[in-house]
């Protein structure tokens, strides 16, 4: 197995709960999420590992955070725009759960095709990052179900992937015809539709990735824990924003795209920490999660190793990745410990410390003379 050590620079993580996976693991006829998510990896490709940690940490927001229930009830309501304006003021005051605290939905309709047809004609061929605000006015642009799938997104992958869709046994003219239908399923799913969508979702996002040269040729050469962590930040950040940040950290494609899985809500970071815990639950072997080093002190102790994490740790600091890969393929250039003196190993564990610091606070690189200078975004 292939073991993974990481450069947090002092990023947390999250660990999920029993519940969480128990969810994705779950053969519950009325919920048969495991037998689904093997099902749609042999179907599309893709890995099983990925749509169960997407799951996994759509899941975990879900049940941690109250107002999204509230949400669901909210999104299968025909509530009107009066109610909506009271609860967007409360939104403003209290956040979800207040907004949310204003609706009796049990004495409202549900909303029907032309409801909600009426709500993506508002939307339609936009793909942007939406504000929580035009969530709440907008269901179309809510994430329903216990895995949090977008309602926009899903349509939009039932259009473009139709028949990779109907291969996995989703009966696409039903849910493109009735878009009431659809939010109900991913609500109140019985038949597997979140996975199926999030691996459709997924199979889309590796596209991504290599048609924007994420890691050049060595992309096929990164472990499946990494892809999948980065698989896990698409579905979390979605297409708009995956595009955002490309062009913020590449200068727009001016220079080398090498993402990084994200942090906090992003979900990347956090799937690395569960990962070990979700293969088990699901039955995959041979895949594991990483173990993290918080500060830059640390990766520079670890590069000083005579053995293979730190040949694989002096890899890394010689390509300023923040993740060290042990799997016997090595540099040649990283395997002598000799040839990195002490000071150097501390000045290029520095510079990735610098590195991973204006990376996560946003900043964009400007490509000129062979070198990668950083201007802060305000």
């Amino acid at each position: 197995m292939t073991t993974i050590s990481y450069f947090t620079q002092g990023a947390t993580t999250t660990t999920y709960s029993s519940g969480v996976l128990s969810y994705v693991s779950s053969t519950d006829p009325l919920q048969p999420n495991k037998t689904v998510i093997e099902d749609v990896s042999d179907k599309l490709g893709v890995s099983r590992t990925a749509i169960a940690g997407a799951m996994a940490e759509e899941n975990h927001a879900y049940v941690t955070e109250s107002w999204q229930a509230w949400y669901d009830l909210y999104a299968l309501s025909d509530l009107g725009p009066g109610t909506l304006a009271v609860a967007a003021a409360a939104y403003v005051v209290g956040g979800w759960t207040a907004a949310m605290a204003v609706v009796t939905v049990d004495a409202l309709d549900t909303r029907d095709h032309a409801d909600w047809a009426e709500l993506y004609a508002a939307v339609a061929g936009q793909d942007r990052i939406y504000t929580p605000e035009e969530k709440l006015l907008n269901p179309m642009l809510g994430d329903l179900g216990k895995g949090n799938v977008n309602m926009l997104t899903a349509i939009r992958l039932l259009t473009t992937y139709s028949g990779q869709a109907a291969s996995l046994g989703i009966d696409v003219t039903a849910y493109t015809s009735d878009y009431a239908k659809l939010a109900d399923n991913l609500v109140n799913d019985t038949t597997g539709l979140t996975a199926k969508l999030y691996g459709l979702m997924i199979k889309e996002a590796d596209q991504w990735y290599r048609d924007h040269g994420a890691y050049g040729s060595d992309w096929n050469n990164l472990p499946q824990e990494i892809k999948d962590a980065l698989y896990i930040t698409y579905t979390n950040i979605g297409r708009a924003g995956m595009e955002k940040g490309y062009n913020n950290s590449t200068g727009n494609g001016t220079v080398p795209y090498e993402p990084l899985p994200a942090v906090g809500t992003g979900g990347g970071l956090n799937h690395l920490n569960n990962a070990a815990a979700i293969a088990a639950a699901i039955g995959v072997t041979d895949y594991g999660g990483a173990s993290f080093v918080q500060d830059a002190a640390g990766w520079r102790e670890q590069a000083k190793r005579n053995d293979e994490l730190g040949i694989a740790t002096r890899e890394a600091l010689l390509n300023l990745r923040p993740f060290a890969i042990v799997d016997g393929n090595y540099l040649a250039a990283a395997q002598n410990r000799a040839d990195f003196s002490d000071l150097y190993l501390a000045d290029r564990a520095a510079m990735l410390s610098w590195k991973m610091q204006f990376k996560n606070a946003g900043a964009t690189p400007v490509a000129g003379n062979g070198t990668i200078n950083y201007s802060q975004l305000d």
